[in-house]
Protein backbone atom coordinates (compact mmCIF):
# COMPACT_ATOMS: atom_id res chain seq x y z
CA UNK A 1 0.00 0.00 0.00
CA UNK A 2 1.48 3.40 -0.96
CA UNK A 3 2.37 5.67 1.94
CA UNK A 4 3.19 9.31 2.57
CA UNK A 5 5.75 10.67 4.99
CA UNK A 6 4.96 13.89 6.81
CA UNK A 7 7.85 15.65 8.53
CA UNK A 8 6.53 17.11 11.77
CA UNK A 9 7.34 20.84 11.76
CA UNK A 10 8.51 22.92 14.69
CA UNK A 11 5.88 24.93 16.59
CA UNK A 12 5.06 28.47 15.55
CA UNK A 13 4.11 31.56 17.54
CA UNK A 14 1.25 33.56 16.08
CA UNK A 15 2.06 37.24 15.62
CA UNK A 16 0.02 40.37 15.26
CA UNK A 17 -0.09 41.00 11.49
CA UNK A 18 0.61 44.73 11.93
CA UNK A 19 3.05 45.02 14.83
CA UNK A 20 4.62 41.56 14.29
CA UNK A 21 4.63 41.16 18.08
CA UNK A 22 3.67 37.73 19.46
CA UNK A 23 -0.01 37.31 20.24
CA UNK A 24 -0.55 36.49 23.88
CA UNK A 25 -2.91 34.02 25.50
CA UNK A 26 -3.04 34.34 29.30
CA UNK A 27 0.21 36.29 29.12
CA UNK A 28 2.03 33.60 27.13
CA UNK A 29 2.82 33.59 23.39
CA UNK A 30 0.06 31.91 21.33
CA UNK A 31 1.95 28.80 20.22
CA UNK A 32 0.62 26.27 17.70
CA UNK A 33 2.28 22.91 17.20
CA UNK A 34 1.61 20.04 14.82
CA UNK A 35 -0.61 18.16 17.27
CA UNK A 36 -2.80 21.25 17.61
CA UNK A 37 -3.11 21.77 13.85
CA UNK A 38 -4.03 18.09 13.40
CA UNK A 39 -6.68 18.41 16.13
CA UNK A 40 -8.08 21.49 14.36
CA UNK A 41 -8.12 19.65 11.03
CA UNK A 42 -9.87 16.71 12.70
CA UNK A 43 -12.75 18.99 13.71
CA UNK A 44 -13.72 19.28 10.02
CA UNK A 45 -17.23 17.81 9.63
CA UNK A 46 -16.00 15.76 6.64
CA UNK A 47 -14.53 13.22 9.07
CA UNK A 48 -18.02 12.21 10.20
CA UNK A 49 -19.55 11.81 6.73
CA UNK A 50 -18.74 8.12 6.21
CA UNK A 51 -17.25 5.06 7.81
CA UNK A 52 -14.24 5.35 5.48
CA UNK A 53 -13.66 8.93 6.67
CA UNK A 54 -13.93 7.90 10.33
CA UNK A 55 -11.50 5.03 9.73
CA UNK A 56 -9.07 7.44 8.04
CA UNK A 57 -9.39 9.88 10.94
CA UNK A 58 -8.51 7.14 13.43
CA UNK A 59 -5.56 5.99 11.29
CA UNK A 60 -4.21 9.55 11.02
CA UNK A 61 -4.48 10.16 14.76
CA UNK A 62 -2.76 6.80 15.42
CA UNK A 63 -0.01 7.68 12.93
CA UNK A 64 0.65 10.93 14.77
CA UNK A 65 0.81 9.14 18.12
CA UNK A 66 3.23 6.58 16.63
CA UNK A 67 5.44 9.09 14.77
CA UNK A 68 9.15 8.36 15.12
CA UNK A 69 12.13 10.61 14.46
CA UNK A 70 9.82 13.52 13.66
CA UNK A 71 8.12 11.69 10.80
CA UNK A 72 4.49 10.62 10.56
CA UNK A 73 3.72 7.70 8.21
CA UNK A 74 0.25 7.74 6.64
CA UNK A 75 -1.41 5.49 4.05
CA UNK A 76 -1.86 7.29 0.73
CA UNK A 77 -5.67 7.10 0.84
CA UNK A 78 -5.74 8.55 4.38
CA UNK A 79 -3.24 11.24 3.38
CA UNK A 80 -5.52 12.26 0.48
CA UNK A 81 -8.33 12.92 2.97
CA UNK A 82 -5.98 14.73 5.37
CA UNK A 83 -4.59 16.86 2.53
CA UNK A 84 -8.10 17.79 1.39
CA UNK A 85 -9.14 18.76 4.93
CA UNK A 86 -5.97 20.85 5.33
CA UNK A 87 -6.48 22.61 1.99
CA UNK A 88 -10.25 23.12 2.41
CA UNK A 89 -10.81 23.87 6.09
CA UNK A 90 -14.30 23.80 7.56
CA UNK A 91 -15.51 23.59 11.09
CA UNK A 92 -18.86 23.11 12.72
CA UNK A 93 -20.20 25.53 15.29
CA UNK A 94 -23.38 25.39 17.31
CA UNK A 95 -25.53 28.51 17.00
CA UNK A 96 -29.04 29.46 18.06
CA UNK A 97 -30.05 28.16 14.62
CA UNK A 98 -28.42 24.77 15.31
CA UNK A 99 -25.16 23.33 13.96
CA UNK A 100 -23.63 25.38 11.15
CA UNK A 101 -20.64 24.55 8.95
CA UNK A 102 -18.23 27.47 8.73
CA UNK A 103 -15.60 27.88 6.02
CA UNK A 104 -12.17 28.95 7.20
CA UNK A 105 -9.54 27.82 9.59
CA UNK A 106 -11.10 26.97 12.93
CA UNK A 107 -11.50 30.33 14.57
CA UNK A 108 -8.28 31.85 13.26
CA UNK A 109 -8.84 35.30 11.80
CA UNK A 110 -8.06 35.41 8.05
CA UNK A 111 -5.22 37.88 8.65
CA UNK A 112 -3.51 35.24 10.80
CA UNK A 113 -4.27 32.20 8.65
CA UNK A 114 -1.18 32.64 6.46
CA UNK A 115 0.97 32.09 9.55
CA UNK A 116 -0.27 28.49 9.67
CA UNK A 117 1.35 27.61 6.33
CA UNK A 118 4.52 26.18 7.97
CA UNK A 119 2.31 23.70 9.85
CA UNK A 120 0.14 22.84 6.83
CA UNK A 121 2.81 22.62 4.13
CA UNK A 122 4.32 19.34 5.40
CA UNK A 123 0.86 17.76 5.09
CA UNK A 124 0.13 19.11 1.62
CA UNK A 125 3.67 18.39 0.41
CA UNK A 126 4.06 14.98 2.08
CA UNK A 127 6.84 12.87 0.60
CA UNK A 128 6.53 9.48 -1.06
CA UNK A 129 9.87 8.39 0.45
CA UNK A 130 10.98 8.52 4.07
CA UNK A 131 13.11 11.63 4.67
CA UNK A 132 16.72 10.89 5.53
CA UNK A 133 18.14 11.94 8.87
CA UNK A 134 20.73 14.67 8.63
Amino acid sequence: MPTRYIEIPTPIILKDPVSKEPLLNDGQPETWDFKLIISKIMSNPKWGESYAAMRAQAAIEDALAEAKDGVMVVAEEDWNRLKDAAENPRSQVITTMGPQVVQGFFGVHPTLARQLVPLLAPIVDAKTERPRKV
